[in-house]
């Protein structure tokens, strides 16, 4: 039968008759399953969920806001009555929290073919209770309409599908990453015996088969980079060789998902305050009127045309919640200071549109109230680079805010394009920027006004103003952090520049010690392991210990004594530039995973670090090249071509081995590993892409910070620390 999930026998027995669902003909349509995937957690995955009628689990599905569940259609026969949702949990009949449907929705082209191949297969379950978002419940974002799954791109499926065909569930979450094949082979391995694979649907598998859907779940995501590209949805058997696992393609039902969804997921997404800590509800009597960015403990940075009506007695900051009118914590506003030169000009655009609140009491900063880095002065957001706003802004022109934040990301306009599109404005102001797709749809909209726009984790402007909401052709407009950087972002006794970093944002970084001092940077891998560079380990492991859980290396947190250590075989320094410069090292004492200590996801092995994406590197390396800093530091670094990088390290006459990336600013310079560490890591998207290892000088110029590759070293890790 098809693959779709239906109750086993021993649900019959246990209510008396079986559930309503759809019996497929033909055999070589088995459940759901997972066949040579790997176990793993929920908060790698917090968007997945568990269908399920009587306790026991029929299907998968994702969360796409904190009300809507997005699954298959196969999956959506049963009265909503009956079926009931877990989320936040890896564990399919216990922990998390179970929810209510209050009604199901099925494409209404929904059918299947005479050979049993569902079409349309797409649904959505609309919940009685909204899910409490969190680090194990989250919303994942969508491919857009038109957005292609590029052939052999890596896909993640998750689900609690049978281990091997036709065995029992498991009962722990199960993952695994399978390659896109192009529709074009997946229609000629489909051809003969199902006439191929129908529109609006794609595909992904090895060739020589073992992993497939089958470590999925029918109803449950494929994702790629974080973002659901397709649902689980039908294959010929279980991971069989020349029979790819087939999805249903969200860009090709993102429509209908916009449409059905009751309009929450409008050009952007709900999202959660801990994606984005930094951004704060200004606040007049209780109700949201702007936003804003954290920028110190005590200092609300936002838009000046949000200050000019309310007089700082009145105004209140909300922070730390997703909502505005509950959770997190109320300040009450001291002062409010607006650029001195700020004005509405002529046509009505504002100038100078900057202003800073402070604050009467301290903002207690956690994973859900953090300071933003800001850009450095005479820094550019470079034309086409993505940015992310958020808010709680009309999700449609004319429409309500949300009760929830939203966010939505939208490259970056060039301002000869914005000035030529404001023309009757007299153009865009000076210290401005803009963002917008040319087909219009997303835009600050979105945002709120005084809300931050980021790229690669730092703040690069202020939500402005625009001609209407995300309307084609015109931009949305946003006050440049670089304009007034200088004066207006300073706060007393802080480093607001994107200097500063608090472990609760990094909660993987550990200070590597030698003879109680601090001497490299490492990251936490698992409960007992730390990988860090070979270079770092060059002493006894008595004389070494480590310190988690702590933004400083000599205080806090939690030391833990190294019993072993493990610097790769062929690690090799003679010649000056290091090869293989990876180690691990073990700890007696296990970490105690909170807020401040977590391992970090590692890149799988021939993952690549894509250019020009944006990497985060940590640490307590000098931050001037002859300063050594005391708290954590933090810096986001573009990854450079590995054919530019060897190219301008092979004129200085040094050689780039195997193994290794590079990041930082070509041609600028000013923000490299040396505000790292030795041994410390540079993350993409959340995950360790590598390990600071070596580079010419500090920051310079020409030359960008070299970094062990992860992906590169993925089994070696694998083969020594059993991780």
């Amino acid at each position: 039968m098809l693959r779709v999930a239906v109750l086993a026998s021993a649900l019959s027995l246990a209510v008396g008759e079986p559930i309503s669902r759809h019996v497929m003909p033909n055999p070589f349509f088995p459940q759901g399953r997972i066949v040579g995937g790997r176990e793993t957690n929920i908060e790698e995955h917090p968007w997945q969920v568990s269908l399920q009628a009587y306790g026991f689990h029929f299907c998968g599905g994702s969360i796409i806001s904190e009300s809507i569940i997005l699954t298959a259609g196969h999956c959506a026969s049963y009265s909503p009555d009956l079926v009931t949702i877990r989320v936040g949990t890896s564990i399919m009949e216990s922990g998390g929290s179970v929810h209510q449907v209050d009604q199901i929705v099925r494409h209404e082209k929904f059918e299947k073919t005479k050979r049993g191949i569902p079409i349309n297969d797409v649904a959505i379950l609309k919940l009685k209770t909204p899910i409490q978002l969190g680090k194990t419940s989250q919303p994942i974002p969508l491919f857009e309409k038109g957005e292609e799954a590029i052939g052999g791109v890596l896909s993640t499926i998750s689900g609690w599908g049978t281990t091997i065909e036709n065995g029992d569930h498991p009962e722990v979450l199960q993952t695994v990453d399978v390659p896109i094949v192009t529709k074009s082979i997946c229609n000629k391995a489909y051809e003969d015996m199902f006439g191929g694979i129908p529109d609006g649907q794609i595909c992904a598998a090895f060739p020589a088969g073992g992993k497939d859907t089958c470590q999925g779940d029918s109803g449950g995501p494929l994702v790629i980079a974080g973002r659901q590209a397709g649902i689980v949805s039908w294959g010929n058997g279980c991971a069989r060789k020349g029979y790819p696992g087939v999805y249903t393609e969200i860009a090709a039902v993102r429509d209908w998902i916009k449409e059905h969804a009751n309009g929450r997921i409008v050009g952007g997404r709900e999202t959660s305050i801990v994606e984005h800590p930094w951004q704060v509800s200004l606040q007049v009597s209780g109700f949201h009127f702007c936003g804003g960015s954290i920028i110190s403990e005590d200092t609300i940075l936002t838009a000046g045309h949000c200050t000019v009506s309310y007089p700082a007695s009145m105004m209140s900051v909300r922070v730390g919640s997703s909502k505005t009118s509950s959770g997190g914590a109320l300040h009450e506003v001291q002062k409010v200071v607006r650029h001195e030169n700020y004005r509405t000009g002529f046509y009505g655009a504002p100038e100078n549109d900057v202003a800073v609140l402070k604050l009467k009491s301290s903002i207690a900063l956690s994973k859900t109230s953090q300071p933003i880095p800001l850009f450095d002065t005479k820094e550019n957001a470079p034309e086409g680079v993505l940015s992310t706003i958020s808010g709680w802004e009309n999700l449609q022109e004319g429409g309500n805010a949300p009760a929830v934040l939203h966010t939505v990301d939208v490259p970056i306009v060039s301002k000869t394009d914005c000035s030529k599109a404001y023309e009757p404005w007299g153009g865009i102001p000076q210290g401005q920027i803009c963002a917008a797709f040319p087909a219009g749809g997303k835009d600050t909209c979105q945002g709120d006004s005084g809300g931050p726009l980021v790229i690669g984790g730092r703040q690069a402007g202020i939500v402005s103003w625009g001609n209407g909401c995300a309307r084609k052709g015109y931009p949305g407009v946003y006050t440049e952090i670089v304009a007034s950087t200088q004066h207006h972002y300073q706060s007393p006794g802080r480093i607001i520049g994107g200097e500063d970093a608090v472990i609760e944002t990094y909660p993987y970084q550990v200070s590597l010690q030698n003879q109680n001092a601090h001497d490299c940077g490492g990251s936490i891998i698992s409960a007992n392991w730390i990988v860090t560079a070979g270079h770092c380990v060059y002493s006894d492991a008595s004389t070494l210990q480590v310190r988690a859980g702590s933004s400083f290396t000599d205080r806090n947190g939690t030391l833990h004594k190294v019993d072993l250590t493990i610097v790769h075989e062929k690690f090799d320094d003679d010649d000056d530039v290091p090869v293989n410069d990876i180690a691990l090292v073990h700890v007696v004492e296990p970490f105690v995973f909170d807020d401040t200590r977590q391992p970090i996801s590692l890149f799988k092995v021939n993952e690549t670090s894509r250019t020009g994406s944006w990497g985060l590197v940590t640490g307590w390396g000098e931050t001037d090249d002859i300063y050594y800093e005391g708290q954590l530091q933090s810096v986001a670094v573009p990854i450079v071509s590995q054919k530019k990088c060897s190219k301008v390290y092979k004129t200085a006459g040094a050689c780039l081995p195997a193994g290794q990336i590079c990041a930082g600013y070509l041609g600028e310079g000013g923000r490299d590993a040396c505000q790292g560490d030795s041994g410390g890591p540079i993350a993409i998207n959340g995950r360790l892409a590598g390990i600071v290892s070596w580079g010419f000088g500090c920051a310079d110029l020409n030359y960008p910070g070299v970094y062990t590759e992860i992906a590169y070293y993925r089994d070696w890790i694998k083969k020594n620390a059993n991780i």
